[in-house]
């Protein structure tokens, strides 16, 4: 009996079927759109079996969208479905049958996350499925929880389902839609999360080692590739639905896409300019950049006052127009002969060819989704891994061009000031005690000694001016990074030159028993015009180098012509060989570059070449000239280098110098002037009124004296009575200014700071022929006093007493302050005898004793 209960069932169920098969055959229903469910369904495309109907208002239900079903207005679809951008709601219908006795769980997929939208209904004899869809629909309140568009079915054995899709899209309306039995989509979706998961990891990994490199390095242009990765990778995120419940948890799902377009649209612009060397690649190529920089920044703001279904829009036909334009400046920067745009050239044209398809596609002339989905990802794959690639190279490339080129850039400018400031302060605090041991020892050479005596006492002077060459080397490797350091042509003797520079090391020769040396070509000219100071600098580094690695043997110097000439100047060659451990070839490539350390053979620790070298190298090619060095390890060194030079028959008198800032000035006539074009006003606090600094000027204007030289010294200024005052806070120099002083027959007043100066004049009335006033001293400095003495002299309607600067400080912006401040020169410490008169002289006008 139940069997025949059984049978009876299913022939029922079979005759229900074959009869509700024939009346929809006889009364037309059975149309294209019914799908018949297979025994195996693995991602089939349901679109070829869809009909759809345009509801422009966007307000229809669903008993709407099934009367217009009715009422034949939905029509046939075009496969694949996309219909571009549109402002209005879609209503698509398919039908649905089971051929089998058996009850089947499916999925409803659709693969494009960017959809405002998609409320799924499957309609059956008993109920209603309801499936909400689409970005707008919280992650978490999805019956899925996938990155693109899940929704579970059931459909009965034997049974129909009538489904009607409802889409909305703010972007191009597509509608790429699968069904699929659930274990075939898993495998299905495994596969796409692998594949998925390379590419992001790809992504990923540049990403986070840029910025690695931008936080160790500090180079803006990894920041720039860091940008623009991570603009890509929310790109990606959002057309792909990765990270969809980001977006919707900040409710971002609307403009998601289009503020990560703008984060990596700013990136790749920074970068271009930046890697493209756009600043020299001509001004229109810069100003096409600035231009696509300043439009992506209006569509941001935009996003806050247009609608978003034109932004969109807008969007996408600039952002094709940015691809164009960034490619034709890459293919711009090839021809113009820049090699690094090549790998860029390559990474766009990658995104380009895609941009175009994706371009077609979105304006629904070419409906595959997947090309805007999956297809640009693995552009920008493309696109950042070039980019990464050409950037190390660059990065490699500039930061070796870096050691010899001057810093450019905000950061760089205020990281060279911060330096140049710390330099200029550590100068200053060597300069101040070595004008003392320079000072004294000056002094000593002119008392009774013994040959002997002279001798050691000569030998402190040059190890002190040694000691100070170390300071000027310091300050001009700052001068060399940043392109500041100017040659002092001037006609020299070379053979005094090397001896003077021989007797710094004497000693070391003798406490080391080397052999010390020198040979001169007989045809070497007496005196040659160069920059002497340099010439001299370059051969200590190198003979200081020589005593450093050798410990028995010999050093010595040769001097000769070579057979080259440029620009009617000859070329000498000058070599600094020794017998010391030697170099192997390795170490050879290092010796010239900053801060570079040998590994030395005598000694356990290691040995510094420090700035000596790396300053001679960018010196001599200051100069015109090569260096380099023969080598071999355990075999001595030969350290060389070639100076072109002018040949000069005969030397005139060298002027021992000063930085003067004022033309001549004396006590008994001075004109105030304003000085106008030193751009600095100051109030006076008794007249209310506005007036610019006064400063001491005359008529004459003798020619400019920038560096102190040796020279012959002065004699006495017998007859000549001069009231000098000083204002000195060191103990040791103010006995060295007063033995200068006494050897031209002059005996100063000393004060300690300029507020003792300034009571001097306006306290006591005391009056001067000079001030000597250093500019670093406690309670007031000299730069203060300077400004209140003349304050008070022009109060008092008095003449201006010249007022000569005495500093530590050599570097521009101080003497700059002292000229400011109205300082008559500027003379730099540790002082010479020389200098010293010469600023007396010049500031009375007086010519030394004939």
């Amino acid at each position: 009996m139940i069997r025949t209960i059984s049978i009876l069932k299913e022939f029922r169920s079979y005759a229900g079927f074959l009869l509700l098969s024939l009346v929809s055959l006889l009364s037309g229903a059975v149309q294209a759109d019914t799908f018949r469910i297979p025994a195996q369904l693995e991602n089939e495309s349901l679109a070829p079996y869809l009909i759809a109907w345009e509801d422009p208002t966007g307000m229809a239900s669903l008993e709407q969208a099934k009367s217009a079903y009715e009422a034949r207005l939905f029509e046939r679809v075009r496969v694949p479905i996309n219909y571009g951008f549109s402002e209005s709601t879609f209503w698509f219908r398919a039908h649905l049958q089971n051929t089998d006795t058996l009850s089947r769980n499916l999925l409803l997929v659709v693969d494009y996350p960017i959809l405002d939208r998609v409320d799924v209904y499957c309609l059956s004899a008993n109920q209603t499925q309801f499936i909400p869809l689409g970005d707008h629909v919280q992650a978490s309140g999805r019956s899925v929880k996938a990155r693109n568009f899940v929704a579970p079915i059931k459909l009965l054995g034997f049974g129909n389902l009538e489904c009607f899709f409802r889409v909305k899209s703010s972007s191009n309306l597509a509608f790429p839609i699968t069904i699929s039995d659930v274990f075939p989509y898993l495998e299905n979706s495994q596969r796409m999360e692998w594949w998925l998961g390379v590419l992001y990891g790809i992504a990923f990994a540049l990403l986070i080692y840029n910025m690695f490199v931008y936080l160790l390095y500090r180079e803006s242009i990894s920041l720039y590739y860091s940008i623009h990765a991570i603009g890509i990778i929310l790109l990606n995120s959002a057309l792909d639905g990765s990270f969809g419940w980001l977006w919707t948890l900040f409710d971002l799902q609307d403009v998601g896409v289009l503020i990560a377009i703008g984060i990596s649209q700013v990136g790749a612009l920074l970068f271009t300019i930046n890697y493209l060397d756009l600043k020299h690649a001509g001004l229109y190529l810069k100003r096409v950049a600035q231009l696509l920089l300043l439009g992506t920044g209006i569509s941001q703001v935009l996003l806050l006052f247009v609608p978003l279904f034109i932004m969109v829009q807008a969007n996408v036909y600039f952002g094709f127009v940015f691809l164009v334009a960034v490619f034709w400046i890459g293919v711009v920067r090839i021809v113009q002969g820049y090699q690094p745009a090549w790998l860029y050239v390559f990474g766009w044209g990658a995104v380009l060819i895609m941009a175009v398809l994706s371009l077609i596609s979105v304006l629904g002339y070419l409906a595959n989704t997947q090309i805007t989905t999956y297809g640009m990802k693995l552009a920008w794959i493309i696109e950042l891994l070039m980019l990464s690639v050409g950037m190390r190279q660059w990065v490699l490339k500039t930061r070796g061009k870096a050691r010899t080129e001057p810093a450019t850039g905000w950061n760089e400018a205020v990281e060279h000031q911060d330096k140049t400031q710390f330099l200029a302060k550590v100068s200053h605090e060597i300069r101040t005690p070595m004008n003392g041991i320079l000072g004294l020892t000056e002094l000593l050479q002119e008392t009774t000694l013994s040959p002997e005596q002279k001798r050691f006492v000569k030998a402190i002077h040059n190890a002190g001016d040694a000691l100070v060459e170390v300071v000027n080397d310091i300050l001009d490797l700052s001068k060399l990074e940043a392109g500041k350091l100017s040659l002092k042509v001037r006609p020299f003797n070379m053979r005094d030159l090397i001896q003077d520079c021989m007797l710094i090391f004497e000693m070391a020769a003798r406490r080391k028993s080397l052999d010390l040396s020198f040979t001169i070509s007989p045809a070497l000219p007496k005196f040659v015009e160069a920059d002497g100071g340099r010439v001299r600098q370059v051969v200590i580094n190198l003979l200081s180098n020589a005593f450093k690695y050798t410990e028995r043997g010999f050093v010595k110097i040769d001097i000769g012509l070579t057979d080259e000439i440029i620009d009617d100047r000859i070329v000498l060659k000058i070599r600094v060989i020794d017998s010391g451990i030697g170099i192997s070839k390795e170490d050879q490539s290092q010796l010239f570059e900053t801060y570079r350390r040998l590994e030395s053979q005598l000694h356990e620790t290691e040995v510094g070449t420090g700035l000596g070298l790396a300053i001679s190298r960018q010196l001599v090619a200051l100069m015109g000239g090569e260096i380099g060095v023969e080598s071999e390890a355990n075999r001595g060194s030969i350290f060389w280098f070639t100076l072109p030079v002018t040949i000069q028959d005969e030397v005139p008198d060298e002027e021992e110098g000063i930085s003067e800032l004022n033309a001549n000035v004396t006590p008994a006539n001075i004109e105030l002037t304003k000085a106008s074009s030193e751009g600095s006003e100051e109030r006076d606090e008794k007249s209310g009124e506005t007036g610019s600094i006064a400063t001491p000027v005359l008529t004459n204007t003798p020619r400019m004296v920038s560096e102190i030289t040796q020279g012959a010294e002065h004699e006495p200024l017998y007859g000549i009575e001069l009231r000098i005052l000083v204002a000195e806070d060191n103990d040791i120099n103010q006995k060295v200014i007063r033995g200068f002083l006494s050897r031209l027959d002059i005996s100063p007043d000393v004060v300690n700071n300029g507020k003792e100066a300034l009571e001097r004049i306006s306290k006591l009335h005391k009056q001067y022929d000079i001030i000597l006033m250093d500019c670093e001293m406690p309670v007031m400095d000299g730069f203060q006093a300077t400004t209140e003495i003349h304050s008070w002299q022009q109060q008092q309607g008095l003449a201006l007493t010249p007022i000569v600067a005495l500093s530590a400080y050599a570097t521009d912006q101080h003497i700059l302050k002292s000229q400011r401040v109205g300082m008559l020169f500027h003379v730099a410490k540790p002082l010479t005898f020389r200098a010293f008169a010469d600023a007396i002289q010049k500031a009375m006008q007086i010519e030394p004793k004939e």
